[in-house]
């Protein structure tokens, strides 16, 4: 799931094939499931919004990254393909717009262009590979810090890596000994969070040294059962005289912001409280 620029809520439904909105009162379909070969997706494991705004959804069936309209959920294009892409079933931009996508199938983590969508392997690699074969045996998680580090987890085993977003070097692997990653996200404090199924518990580490940092959200806190996802608020910038201001969601301009505030004025830091 994913805030959106629209501070909506998105989340992928794998089995219905669509990508479905919440506004913390209604739930709405944004993408389809479709007939149509060419725009249609079939089991979206994940979804983001890009520097453009667009929303970019990783196409398990298909073997690709289909871009939509970040505002009406049309169809754009088929954004990559090819190149190595297999069941991908996580992507993440980095810091110069690149893509980055985790490959269930293979454990590749490729990369993409931004703009374009051509292929951008490290060197020494071929098609879109980047860092081949992250060990284990299936599913790829990743995110990729402000700056540059590509953190990936091999889901059920091996821990956690660090990459140079730029070169596909090894950092480290600051806990390999973690298991059941369910997902990761770097906060707005620039700290890794990480989401741990079978524990139900969310752990933090530091986004530089891989320092652990301990539990965030202790085991069953809240009720917090099976931890599958999670999502962090836009940031929230506040300028004399008014609510808005600062490019706090991805791809949304801060005029954009007020012509369309629909959500709670309620701010804890740098972080907007969505009205759910």
């Amino acid at each position: 799931m994913r805030v959106g620029p629209d501070r909506r809520l998105y989340m992928t439904n794998f089995n219905t094939r669509q990508v479905l909105r919440f506004d913390g009162r209604t739930t709405s379909v944004f993408i389809p499931a479709s007939n149509n070969e060419i725009n249609s997706i079939s089991r979206p494991d994940d979804v983001k919004f890009g520097p453009d705004g667009n929303a970019y959804v990783a196409d398990w069936d298909n073997n690709r990254i289909v871009k939509f309209d970040g505002r009406t959920g049309a169809f754009i294009s088929v954004f990559a393909t090819g190149n190595g892409l297999r069941e991908p079933n996580r992507i993440a931009f980095g810091p110069t717009g690149d893509l980055y996508v985790g490959n269930a199938y293979s454990t590749d983590v490729l990369r993409f262009h931004g703009g374009t969508g051509e292929p951008y392997p490290a060197a020494g690699q071929s098609g879109a590979i980047f860092v081949p074969g992250v060990p284990g045996p299936f599913n790829v998680d990743l995110d990729v810090s402000p700056d540059g580090i590509l953190t990936v987890t091999q889901g059920a085993t091996n821990g956690v890596r660090f990459y140079d977003a730029h070169t596909g070097a090894l950092l480290g692997v600051p806990d390999p000994d973690l298991t059941n990653v369910s997902d990761m996200r770097f906060g707005p404090n620039g700290d890794l969070y990480l989401t741990v199924y079978a524990n139900a518990a969310v752990l933090r580490y530091e986004g530089r040294t891989g320092a652990f940092l301990g539990q965030f959200v202790t085991s069953g806190s809240g009720g917090l059962n099976r931890a599958v996802s999670m999502t962090f608020t836009c940031a929230w910038r506040h300028h004399h005289g008014h609510g808005h201001g600062g490019k706090h969601c991805p791809g949304l301009e801060a005029d954009e912001d007020a012509d369309n505030d629909t959500a709670s004025h309620d701010k804890h830091g740098a972080l907007m409280r969505l009205p759910f």
